[in-house]
């Protein structure tokens, strides 16, 4: 159970690490700041990139976050003009979230405060070590909690 609790230990203190970069990052980028942009912010945009128009809940359900962080999040994000709400045509009672073009440019922008960010997180490891940490990380979190088949 060691090595268990050191690595949940080591993965708090790396989550703990790269939005404490990403968040001192945020603080130099005066656009965001006049937006009201919070870290999570970068979150729901990428969502919703990736997803294309799709629910508060969805998004939520997808990044981990409580409902009432992310209408807070939302709301700040189209205060800025950065999503739009619409009536979900197959599902009235349901609204949808978008991007807006001014939402797409925004999240290019923090895309880049992101890499540099992940640069200096990752500065420590050779560039083959920072492939193979990322191939792997991506693999425990895509993983659904099953044991991978052993290599044969």
């Amino acid at each position: 159970m060691e090595s268990q609790t050191d690595m949940l230990a080591l993965a708090f203190r790396l989550g703990g690490r790269i939005r404490r970069e990403f968040s001192g990052l945020m603080t130099n980028e005066q656009w965001a700041i006049d937006a009201k942009l919070r870290p999570g912010c970068f979150g729901v945009l990428r969502q919703l990139n990736a997803n294309g128009g799709i629910s508060q809940r969805a998004v939520a359900e997808r990044m981990g976050v409580g409902a009432s962080d992310m209408v807070a999040l939302v709301d700040r994000l189209q205060a800025a003009g950065y999503v739009r709400r619409e009536q979900d045509p197959s599902d009235r009672r349901r609204n949808v979230v978008m991007l807006t073009r001014e939402g797409e440019r925004a999240l290019r922008r923090l895309e880049r405060v992101a890499a540099v960010a992940e640069e200096r997180v990752l500065a420590p490891l050779a560039p083959d070590d920072r492939a193979a940490f990322c191939r792997l990380l991506a693999m425990v979190v895509a993983g659904d909690g099953q044991p991978n088949a052993p290599a044969g």
